[in-house]
């Protein structure tokens, strides 16, 4: 069966379009997929250490994927995020009472953190479950409009989610038009304020819609580029 992630993302927001937290979708579409692959390889929460530079300082931090997909030869881990605002949905006779996440400015550093991971695993000799990964992808699932909005005023401005071209370059959290001037670090902690993230391809994002007011950006990560 021919397993294009578009095509599975589109059935499987229309069968649910809405989940309580984070671990309900990833464990609702891990069930998903799994029904629509048998024999598949799921795990989820899979856990290894990667070099970063915090404050001039390379040092391996401890990070993990959401979930790791053994199917056939493609070893594929995805990275998923799943961020609301405050409303009740009562779908398939359910009422689903969604937080207010807020925090767009971490969640958006997160995203591209996450890209600048997945780009990482591609490249460098560290298997996941005992197999290289051959693909890898960020998913972004949300009803906050901030979050596909194009690009405002604040802390996070390098690193929007907004649909276009986004080349490669250095991005961290500051203020829009001053580099130097930075957040405080107790509002986005010590690794965010000091790991800037270089993803090395260029992406293209496009936002899909799905039910609710919700929408979702899928990434496919490309191996990155050393040099």
């Amino acid at each position: 069966m021919e397993l294009d992630f578009n095509t599975l993302l589109a059935e499987f927001y229309q069968k649910k379009p809405v989940f309580f937290n984070e671990a309900d979708m990833v464990n609702q579409f891990a069930r998903f997929f799994a029904s629509k692959y048998r024999g598949t390889d799921i795990h989820m929460e899979v856990y290894f250490q990667m070099p970063a530079c915090v404050s001039g300082v390379i040092q391996n931090v401890s990070i993990s994927y959401d979930l790791v997909i053994v199917i056939n030869r493609r070893v594929i881990a995805i990275e998923m995020k799943y961020k609301t605002k405050e409303r009740s949905i009562l779908h398939d006779r359910i009422t689903y009472h969604l937080k207010n996440h807020n925090s767009q400015n971490l969640t958006r550093y997160d995203v591209w953190y996450d890209l600048e991971r997945c780009e990482f695993i591609l490249t460098q000799n560290i298997p996941l479950i005992n197999r290289q990964p051959t693909e890898a992808y960020v998913l972004m699932y949300t009803n906050d409009h901030l979050l596909w909005g194009g690009a405002d005023n604040n802390m996070s401005s390098d690193l929007q989610l907004s649909e276009g071209r986004y080349p490669s370059q250095e991005r961290w959290l500051h203020a829009p038009g001053n580099i130097n001037e930075l957040p405080a670090e107790g509002s986005v902690g010590k690794f965010r304020l000091n790991h800037r993230i270089h993803v090395t391809n260029g992406y293209d994002f496009k936002w899909k819609d799905s039910e609710y007011g919700f929408r979702y950006l899928l990434i496919r990560a490309q191996p990155r580029v050393e040099g």
